[in-house]
């Protein structure tokens, strides 16, 4: 578990510091861990911490546009969702940006 936050931390400084090989390498590393978040999230329906509310909100967006008859399926919906967060860290820590604590809270209990 250390290795994988000392990878994530590390791809994230170099993400902050303009290397945009990293950029990619971070996607890759924190996709599939905000995904698993998500789906936990719309297991659980907790909104006990701020990526949770984050997660419920940007699922909430998702699926607004979608008739209820043509929504995305599940796996869909979390993969859109984790796309986007990661997304939104990723250009936050490109402006320099605080998101040290949703990156934080992305790998927490996973």
């Amino acid at each position: 578990m250390f290795a994988h936050n000392d990878l994530l931390t590390s791809l994230a400084a170099r993400v902050r510091g303009g290397d945009m090989t990293a950029v990619a390498g971070l996607r890759e590393q924190l996709e599939s861990r905000m995904n698993r978040a998500v789906q936990q999230v719309m297991r659980t329906g907790s909104d006990s911490s701020p990526l949770d509310r984050r997660i419920l909100r940007e699922l909430a967006g998702a699926v607004r546009p979608y008739p209820a008859d043509s929504r995305p399926d599940r796996s869909q919906l979390s993969a859109q969702v984790a796309r986007r967060l990661c997304a939104a860290v990723i250009a936050k820590l490109q402006r320099g940006g605080r998101s040290a604590q949703m990156l934080k809270d992305t790998v927490r209990d996973l």
